[in-house]
């Protein structure tokens, strides 16, 4: 999928379109964004999906990656408490945890 993240943002935000709110779209439009460096706007998505459904482990994660790399470390460290705590509460809500399944372009 490496280099196909505008193509996949396209698909996203027609699939969010006919799908509001799904955490899972939310996710993936903040992984692509992400891997294009557009750090705002993979911040929007992390903390959209984190609305949609706070007890999910892994956007607090990616969230804690954009802070980083924004030199952020309070919110960096903050979120990465959320997803530890969560992770360790609710295993079953950690199977994305990470952002695997979209590399970054590092």
């Amino acid at each position: 999928m490496r280099g196909h993240f505008a193509e996949a943002l396209t698909y996203l935000h027609v699939a969010q379109k006919g799908q509001l709110n799904l955490p899972k779209i939310h996710l993936l439009l903040g992984k692509c964004y992400r891997a294009q460096s557009d750090l705002e706007d993979a911040k929007i998505e992390f903390v959209a999906a984190i609305k949609v459904d706070p007890s999910a482990a892994s956007p607090y994660y990616l969230l804690a990656e954009v802070y980083r790399a924004q030199h952020n470390a309070v919110a960096s460290a903050r979120e990465l408490a959320e997803y530890e705590s969560l992770s360790r509460s609710n295993p079953d809500k950690k199977q994305e945890s990470r952002g695997d399944s979209v590399q970054d372009p590092k």
